[in-house]
This record gives C-alpha cells, sequence and structure tokens, in this order.
C-alpha cells in the first residue's frame, strides 16, 4: 500500500466463482493477470522498498530473509535492483501463477515451492518483522499455526492501524508462547524513514 498498490480480488471474480462460471484455476489465472496489470501502472511508487533495503544493506552484522505473503513482485523487482536474494513467497506469486486462495488445502500449499524455505527462515529468525499484517486472514493464522514450535526470538509488528496491531499481538501471544512481542503503529514508509524504531539490535538474524 505504501507503493500504491492498493489491490484487492475483484469482488466480480469472487461472484463469478460463486456461480461457477469461473473455475478455482481460471478465477487464479485471473487475479495473476489483473494483479500484473495493476502492478505495471504508472502510479506505482516503490521508493518505501529501496529505501528499507538501503537502510538494511548499510546495517552492519546483520543476516537478512526476504519473505512475503503478497502475491505481487514489487519487492522481488527492487530487491533485485539492490542485489538482495529473491524474496520467499509464502502464499505463492503473480511471477509463478501459483498464488493461494484462504481456503486452498493443505496440499495446494505444500505445491508453493517457497514456502518450506520461507517456514525455515522464520523459524530461525531473532527477529520477525512484520509489516502491514493484521493476521486475521485464514491464510496468515495457518502460517502462525505451522510457526507453532519456533522457540525464542521476538516478533515486531509495524502496523498504522492500532486495532490491527491489537489483534496480531493477541493472535501471536496465543499461538506462540515461546516468542515475545513489540510493537511500532506507524505507516511502513514512516517505519522506515524513522530508521525502523524497535530494530536497533546489531546481530540479529531478521526476516
Amino acid at each position: 500500500m505504501s507503493c500504491g498498490l492498493d489491490w484487492d480480488v475483484p469482488s466480480g471474480l469472487e461472484a463469478a466463482l460463486r456461480r461457477r462460471e469461473l473455475s478455482r484455476l481460471q478465477l487464479k489465472a485471473r487475479i495473476c493477470d489483473e494483479l500484473s496489470r495493476a502492478q505495471d501502472e504508472a502510479s506505482i511508487d516503490c521508493r518505501p522498498i529501496d529505501a528499507l533495503l538501503a537502510r538494511v544493506r548499510a546495517s552492519d552484522g546483520w543476516r537478512h530473509a526476504l519473505v512475503t505473503t503478497n502475491w505481487d513482485e514489487l519487492l522481488d523487482r527492487t530487491a533485485a535492483r539492490h542485489g538482495f536474494e529473491p524474496p520467499l513467497h509464502l502464499n505463492g506469486s503473480v511471477g509463478g501463477r501459483n498464488v493461494l486462495l484462504e481456503d486452498d488445502d493443505e496440499r495446494a500449499r505444500e505445491a508453493v515451492p517457497q514456502a518450506r524455505e520461507g517456514l525455515r527462515r522464520l523459524l530461525e529468525a531473532d527477529v520477525v518483522v512484520a509489516a502491514g499484517l493484521s493476521l486475521a486472514s485464514r491464510l496468515d493464522k495457518a502460517l502462525v499455526s505451522r510457526l507453532a514450535g519456533k522457540r525464542g526470538g521476538r516478533w515486531l509488528v509495524v502496523n498504522r492501524d492500532p486495532a490491527e496491531v491489537r489483534r496480531a499481538r493477541e493472535e501471536l501471544r496465543r499461538r506462540l508462547p515461546g516468542c515475545s512481542g513489540q510493537a511500532a503503529e506507524l505507516p511502513f514508509d514512516e517505519w522506515v524513514q524513522a530508521g525502523f524504531p524497535g530494530l536497533n539490535i546489531a546481530g540479529e538474524r531478521a526476516a
């Protein structure tokens, strides 16, 4: 959203699926086509991600992994410009044309090639920065459930909406009692500009 890509599955596509005018595979293909077009629009501005990765690159002693639940590839494009490894897409991506829907079963999740590695990185991280996640959707809750074995480390929830911050922290406390949590109630781009408040300890493995 900080880059201008405020995108949701068009309601017309969901209605067509309910009327059985589209199959699930056709729906996913349409999502990939429409979101690909949306992320190429001139109004998209990736400077907030540029600022994040430039600051991360300048932070000595950290090891990083970029893990995303987003289908779009704005982070991929920006990471490539800064020499970072491609982000790991937990829910598939428009580039791979393997996007996950909330009611996809476990077999569909296992078919996302980057999901297993992304989960491993999250489990190993000393700090997980959850930017813009409310952990309210079924996919987000399933992700946290799969991290239930994580012990130690902390989560930093970055979100402009205080209600979503509270919800996310409550979900993390309930499902990951072995981890600690903090919050930064700021829009993502302002959090970056402020110098990552809450994330100031050199040597932590952040995801």
